[in-house]
């Protein structure tokens, strides 16, 4: 990059600079895995927990952060589909994991969710 600097007698200086653009380490690396459910057939209205491992796959360590949980009637998981929980999940060490669960009812109506 370089900048043109105009000084109080009106000349200009070039001055020039690298600039590295990076992701933050806060986002880095950050993988959510092994993702289950306590009981695949509950009944409606009944309690399961969801378990997940999120894994700092980065260099660098990852400041807490928030896994949220969606319910989808087909298997592709969008933003638009219905938030139904969220878990805080800690600070981690470059290569560290931490398993989170979530306790949750399961939708009174019957029918296969994702």
């Amino acid at each position: 990059m370089t900048y043109r600097v105009r000084g109080a007698d009106g000349d200009t200086d070039l001055l020039t600079s690298a600039i590295t653009v990076s992701e933050p380490a806060t986002a880095q690396g950050l993988v959510v895995q092994s993702v289950s459910a306590s009981d695949t057939t509950s009944g409606a209205g009944s309690r399961f927990t969801l378990c997940a491992t999120v894994r700092n796959g980065g260099d660098a360590s990852a400041t807490a952060t928030s896994l949220r949980y969606r319910r989808s009637t087909n298997a592709t998981i969008a933003a638009s589909d219905k938030a139904v929980s969220s878990d805080a999940a800690r600070a981690l060490a470059a290569s560290g994991t931490s398993a989170e669960l979530v306790s949750r009812t399961a939708p009174s109506s019957a029918g296969t969710y994702y």
